[in-house]
């Protein structure tokens, strides 16, 4: 996941590396750090995509790229609801 940030006319880079292996991990984040990167690095997590392309493509290939959760702008509070309900007991399964 990554987000960026103008900070007068640089483009700052934000990112949340999620990896269950420690080495590699922290090998992403210092390769990224190295770029100029503000990195977040978690060890699990359920991945959710938000997003305005609701269309059938966008959600093939982000479940081909690892997102349990999908929601499309604009959302309903129970569908944010449910997503964060169902992330929380796929982690407790864990």
């Amino acid at each position: 996941m990554q987000a960026n940030i103008r900070y007068g006319r640089r483009l700052i880079f934000y990112a949340l590396v999620v990896e269950d292996k420690e080495d590699i991990r922290n090998l992403l984040v210092e390769q990224m750090e190295e770029k100029g990167c503000y990195v977040r690095k978690a060890n699990d997590g359920a991945v959710v995509l938000v997003t305005a392309l609701n269309t059938p493509d966008v959600t093939i290939k982000a479940v081909g790229l690892g997102v349990k959760y999908r929601l499309a702008k604009p959302w309903e509070q129970s569908q944010l609801d449910f997503v964060f309900e169902s992330a929380l007991n796929l982690n407790k399964a864990r």
